[in-house]
C-alpha cells in the first residue's frame, strides 16, 4: 500500500499536474493566435469611407453647373429671337398672304436681328411656315411653325433642360482625355470618330471606377503598337480580355471575402474552444492544489 501510495503522490500526481498545465499552456497560445488572427480579418473586412474631394473636383462641379446656367440662358435667347421673327413674318404675310419669306423681309417688316443667333427659313409659305434658330454657344436647334409654337429639332443636340443629365460628371471628365487619346490612334477613315468615341466611354463606364483609367491606359498602349490596318481587330481583342481578366478579378475578391468570413468563423470557435479548456483543467489544476494541500494537513495531524 505504501508504495501505491507514494506512487499516486509523487508519480501520477506530478503527472497530471505537469499534463494539466501543459493543456492550459497549449490552449492559451492557440487563444492568443487566434485573437491576434481574428483582429486581422476583421482589419480586412473593416469598409473604407475615405472620401477626398480636391480642388479639381469643386472647379469641374462649379463649371458645369455654370455651363448649364450659361446653355439656358443661350435657349431663352434663341426662343425670343424666334417669337420676334414669327411676328414680322405675320405682319409680313398680312400684307403679302402668297409671298416668300426671307430675311429681308423679315427685317423690313421690324424684325431685329440679335448677333450670335442664326435663323433659318426652312419652308416660306404662309401654309407651312417654319423658322429655326441656334445660339452659336449654345447647344440646342428651335423650331418655329406658322402658330407660333416652338420646340426643340428632334436629333438635335441636347437642351439646357437635358444637359442635367447629360453634363459629363466627375469622373467621365478624368476618362475624357484617354477616350480622346484612342480616338486619335483609330484611322479615321475606318471608323466614325462618334460611334467609336460613345463606344468606348459606354465600356469604360460600364467597369469600376478602380479599372476605368488603367483600361484606357492599356488599351493606348494596345494601339500604339498595333499595325495600321489591324487597330480595329486589337482593339476588339485587348476588350474581349481586360472584361475576361476583370471578371476573374472580382471573382478572386469574393472568394477572399468568403475566405476571410471562413476564417473568421474558424479563429473565433478556436479561442472559444481555447477558454474552455484553459478553464476546464485549470480547474483541474486547482483541485490538484487543494488535493495536496488537504494531505499534507492530514499527513502532519497523523503524524502529531
Amino acid at each position: 500500500m505504501k508504495f501505491v501510495e507514494y506512487m499516486e503522490r509523487n508519480v501520477f500526481f506530478k503527472i497530471i499536474r505537469f499534463f494539466a498545465f501543459c493543456i492550459c499552456l497549449l490552449a492559451f497560445v492557440v487563444v492568443v493566435i487566434g485573437a491576434i488572427s481574428l483582429m486581422t480579418n476583421f482589419k480586412n473586412m473593416v469598409p473604407s469611407y475615405d472620401v477626398k474631394v480636391s480642388i479639381d473636383d469643386v472647379q469641374a462641379v462649379a463649371t458645369e453647373k455654370e455651363n448649364q446656367k450659361k446653355q439656358e440662358q443661350y435657349s431663352e435667347f434663341t426662343k425670343q429671337e424666334l417669337q420676334n421673327a414669327w411676328r414680322a413674318a405675320q405682319t409680313y404675310f398680312h400684307s403679302v398672304p402668297s409671298g416668300t419669306l426671307t430675311m429681308e423681309s423679315l427685317l423690313a417688316n421690324g424684325f431685329i436681328s440679335t448677333k450670335g443667333i442664326k435663323l433659318e427659313i426652312t419652308n416660306a409659305t404662309q401654309q407651312g411656315l417654319m423658322i429655326q434658330g441656334k445660339h452659336e454657344l449654345g447647344l440646342a436647334t428651335y423650331s418655329m411653325n406658322l402658330f407660333g409654337r416652338i420646340s426643340e429639332v428632334a436629333g438635335g443636340a441636347p437642351t439646357a433642360k437635358s444637359t442635367k443629365t447629360t453634363a459629363l460628371s466627375v469622373s467621365e471628365q478624368k476618362i475624357e482625355p484617354f477616350i480622346d487619346e484612342v480616338i486619335n490612334l483609330m484611322p479615321p477613315a475606318e471608323f466614325d470618330q462618334s460611334k467609336t468615341r460613345d463606344i468606348t466611354k459606354r465600356i469604360a463606364l460600364s467597369l469600376k471606377d478602380e479599372y476605368r483609367i488603367p483600361f484606357l491606359q492599356g488599351l493606348i498602349d494596345v494601339l500604339k503598337q498595333a499595325p495600321t490596318d489591324k487597330k480595329g481587330e486589337f482593339a476588339i481583342q485587348y476588350v474581349e480580355l481586360y472584361k475576361e481578366r476583370v471578371s476573374n478579378k472580382e471573382n478572386e475578391n469574393n472568394e477572399k471575402e468568403m475566405k476571410s468570413w471562413v476564417n473568421i468563423a474558424t479563429y473565433s470557435g478556436a479561442i472559444g474552444g481555447g477558454i474552455i479548456i484553459i478553464a476546464l483543467f485549470g480547474l483541474i489544476l486547482v483541485l490538484l492544489a487543494i488535493e495536496k494541500n488537504t494531505r499534507k494537513s492530514i499527513t502532519s495531524e497523523t503524524t502529531s
